[in-house]
């Protein structure tokens, strides 16, 4: 009979890496913040372009209102985040459109899939 040999992973060592690779990006997000939003941007279109669903809810009501709401805009003002190019930037990516664009775009049929 064969016998099956199992591998056990070191935890320390996926530790390890899991914090190697956040400094890694602790320190793009620190160093590079502008790069870093611009990625992110690339990202969150080619997401819209690939994913209907994805983008049905981004244009949604819902995820608009959330965007606009208190919180939000709270969260936006926290000295971190007011004080941080990345997120100040992410946070305008994040903030699409007005609802009347929207609602207008859908009924004239213009879903943005318009490439350059």
């Amino acid at each position: 009979m064969r016998q099956i040999k199992t591998v056990q992973h070191n935890k320390m060592d996926i530790r390890t890496v899991l914090i190697y690779c956040w400094t890694v990006v602790w320190n793009f997000i620190m160093n590079s913040p502008r790069l870093l939003a611009k990625f992110c941007k690339s990202i969150l279109e080619e997401l819209l372009i690939a994913w209907p669903e994805f983008r049905e809810f981004f244009y949604s009501r819902e995820f608009q209102s959330f965007l606009a709401s208190p919180f939000f805009q709270i969260l936006r003002q926290l000295p971190y985040f007011e004080n941080s190019t990345f997120f100040q930037t992410f946070f305008d990516l994040l903030i699409p459109r007005s609802y009347n664009s929207i609602d207008n775009d859908f009924e004239k049929g213009n879903d943005d899939d318009d490439l350059d």
